[in-house]
């Protein structure tokens, strides 16, 4: 199952799917565009990974890049119903405190 990424309003997107390898490159193309755009509107970035079934180490890594994306623009972001395997990755590869996680 491929990974994809929705936007749902005013700086909310939802991520369903498996955020692996082979799906994170392609989930959401436009993220750089995205998060320029809430610069310019002066919204956050807010995540919902409700509908992620599986995490493996290139998504967590895409969620760390997406990050300093964000905090490069000057733009918070913060990641809701985060998938334990994924919090389970992050505190193994001791990046946990890297991520926004909520």
């Amino acid at each position: 199952m491929e990974a994809t990424v929705t936007k749902q309003a005013d700086g909310r997107f939802k991520i369903t799917g498996n955020l692996n390898r082979k799906t994170v490159m392609d989930c959401w193309p436009d993220q750089s565009l995205a998060v320029n755009e809430l610069k310019k509107q002066g919204l956050s970035l807010q995540i919902d990974m409700q509908g992620v079934l599986n995490v493996d180490t290139a998504g967590l890594a895409w969620l760390m890049h997406l990050a300093k994306e964000c905090q490069d623009a000057q733009v918070d972001i913060s990641l809701k119903e985060v998938p334990t395997g994924l919090i389970n990755l992050a505190k193994l590869s001791n990046v946990e405190g890297l991520l926004p996680l909520q």
